[in-house]
């Protein structure tokens, strides 16, 4: 055998026989139509044997079994959407006895962690993490990528104008606040004033601090 003959799911061996002619392959004792070169690639798991036919004698080898392992499938992820400056927690699906373990490039890197949950660094800008499942064997799919996009966070601020007098204050509210889309006030008077729109006005009654 040209290598291993115990080897992942995808992958080959080459064998070969010690003649280079008369040669014909069978496979867990059944003859492989058509191999009769000296080389054959295996990638099933079974017996294989070569037969050597010699001045109208056959000979047998012995048999060499090849053993191919199963792997696992690519772990199941999602890309997700969060704000800037966040630490997402991260969760991927994968074979139940299986190995994950978590990088930030597709081939070679070092481990950032390990299982089916992973929690990122502070997130500044759009990120990709490549997922690796490695089954009990030892065998392991290509890596899963999963891609984290970043939102800015918004900055909430505002200035405002009172106007009225005692009984009657009216506070307009000119919203400020960068990188915002859907906005929620809250007033804290004897019962709260809630307003959803952008620039919000509310009503006291009384002079005082107000959050």
């Amino acid at each position: 055998a040209q290598g291993a003959t115990s080897f992942c799911d995808g992958q080959s061996v080459a064998l070969q026989s010690a003649f280079s002619t008369g040669n014909q392959w069978y496979f867990n004792g059944q003859l492989i139509s058509g191999e009769t070169a000296q080389e054959i690639v295996a990638s099933d798991s079974g017996y294989f044997q070569v037969a050597v036919s010699q001045n109208g004698n056959l000979y047998f080898s012995d048999s060499i079994l090849v053993s191919v392992l199963a792997t696992p499938q690519m772990a199941l992820a999602t890309d997700t959407t969060v704000c800037s400056g966040t630490t997402p927690l991260l969760v991927v699906q994968a074979d139940q006895f299986a190995t994950v373990n978590w990088y930030d490039v597709d081939t070679g890197g070092t481990i950032l962690g390990s299982g089916n949950a992973y929690v990122t660094p502070p997130l500044a800008q759009t990120s990709t993490y490549y997922i690796e499942v490695v089954g009990s064997n030892g065998c392991k799919p290509e890596r899963t990528e999963l891609m984290v996009m970043t939102n800015p966070t918004p900055i909430a601020d505002f200035t405002y104008v009172i106007t009225g007098q005692p009984g009657n204050f009216t506070i307009t509210i000119t919203n400020t606040t960068l990188q915002g889309d859907y906005y929620n006030w809250t007033l804290q008077d004897t019962a709260a004033q809630i307003s959803q729109i952008v620039n919000p006005v509310f009503t006291v009654a009384n002079a005082g601090s107000y959050n």
